[in-house]
């Protein structure tokens, strides 16, 4: 996925790029590559990761892809889910979670 070979070549600046602006009214360009910097150090790279799921919803602002996935890091394991807002045959990352208690440890 094009998320992942970005997030492990630390490409975040990318990532940002390619998303929604609704992903930006989030935060900051710097405030997500905190929170990505933070989830490398803690996790590692992504060394795999498996597809648990999909979901597609029709709204007025477009369609809504949602894709789940078990990642395998370099350090443990965790899940994501994107979603991803399609317009103008276009997919944005509109949203983005991440969910691992290796990003609990100190």
């Amino acid at each position: 996925m094009r998320f992942n070979n970005h997030f492990n070549a630390g490409e975040f600046h990318e990532i940002y790029d390619e998303s929604d602006d609704a992903f930006h009214k989030w935060g900051t360009e710097a405030n997500l590559a905190d929170l990505l910097s933070t989830v490398r150090d803690k996790l590692g790279t992504v060394k795999d990761a498996h597809e648990t799921g999909w979901h597609v919803n029709v709204t007025t602002i477009g369609t809504m892809v949602t894709l789940s996935y078990d990642v395998d890091f370099a350090e443990g394991k965790g899940n994501e889910e994107f979603v991803f807002l399609v317009k103008n045959d276009k997919a944005l990352l509109y949203r983005f979670n991440i969910n691992s208690p290796l990003l609990f440890r100190r």
